[in-house]
């Protein structure tokens, strides 16, 4: 079973009989992609243990877009506690990210 990832394709609304959204989960070929890897290689599995990427537990290749999100920030340090105590935008916090 593969699952495709297609971002153009994926839009998220809420609404109001139902706040919840749908979960999104992204397979191990579509992040390696994404993170410009071959495909789910030893080096590609090394570098997700050696940041704390770890599959959804009972799935694995599945990842969590989220956790992957909040790992490869931490790596660029930009959690740090003087970040935490104001909210930033999401345009800023690509900037960070970018280094701009």
């Amino acid at each position: 079973m593969t699952y495709h990832f297609d971002p153009q394709a994926v839009q998220l609304r809420a609404a109001p009989s139902n706040p919840i959204l749908p979960i999104q989960l992204i397979s191990g070929d579509d992040l390696a992609t994404l993170l410009l890897y071959s495909g789910t290689t030893s080096a590609f599995r090394t570098w997700c243990t050696d940041l704390g990427i770890t599959p959804v537990p009972g799935r694995r290749d599945i990842y969590d877009p989220v956790l992957v999100r909040q790992r490869l920030d931490e790596a660029q340090r930009l959690n740090t506690p003087a970040n935490l105590d104001q909210p930033t935008s999401l345009v800023e916090q690509r900037r960070q990210r970018r280094g701009e």
